[in-house]
């Protein structure tokens, strides 16, 4: 190999180190197709506050891609639940919403519990996160009425895991204390 590559490859093995990493006070997760920032941020909201929220700290509202992912929001749940004095079921915002064609739950070969819902921030692969679902959740599944649109995530002591619920996007809800907010890495300049 000539020498004048060499520094072109120390240069570029420099930036691959320092790239990934997070805003102040935002943990970095991995994924699938690149790295993440999730942070919670403990507020009462509706769903589509949420979305607000995540997008003026210049994030969206974050989906749950894989384990690593749901460790990281539990760990930071219940930091945030001590703090507060918050019940330990307390819930938080993800972005997923019920799919269109899922509304009236017509379509019960299309609408499956893991496919129901899908993740609004347009960067959440794959359906992991939906295999997750609480106790005769997602509602809006198991009843023809009232449906709900929006998803949280919750800590189940018992299981001691995360697990999800629906509830209604425009509704405040006293079990959702908080909401989930995803973003890149800094860039390069910004490090």
């Amino acid at each position: 190999m000539s020498s004048r590559f060499l520094p072109f490859l120390c240069l570029s093995s420099f930036f691959l180190s320092v790239a990934g990493q997070c805003h102040s006070g935002w943990v970095l997760v991995h994924r699938n197709s690149g790295e993440w920032c999730i942070q919670i941020f403990f507020g009462d909201t509706t769903g589509y506050g949420a979305v607000d929220r995540c997008a003026g700290q210049g994030a969206v509202l974050t989906g749950i891609e894989n384990t690593e992912e749901m460790h990281v929001i539990i760990n930071q749940m219940k930091q945030i639940t001590m703090k507060n004095a918050l019940p330990p079921d307390a819930g938080f915002w993800i972005g997923a919403q019920r799919r269109c064609n899922c509304f009236d739950n017509r379509n019960p070969n299309e609408c499956t519990r893991e496919n129901i819902y899908a993740w609004a921030d347009g960067l959440t692969k794959g359906y992991w996160g939906f295999t997750r679902w609480a106790y005769k959740e997602p509602k809006g599944y198991y009843q023809r009425t009232n449906v709900e649109d929006c998803v949280y995530v919750r800590y189940n002591n018992r299981k001691m895991d995360g697990e999800l619920a629906d509830a209604k996007c425009e509704e405040r809800n006293p079990a959702v204390r908080g909401y989930v907010c995803g973003r890149a890495p800094l860039a390069l300049d910004q490090i």
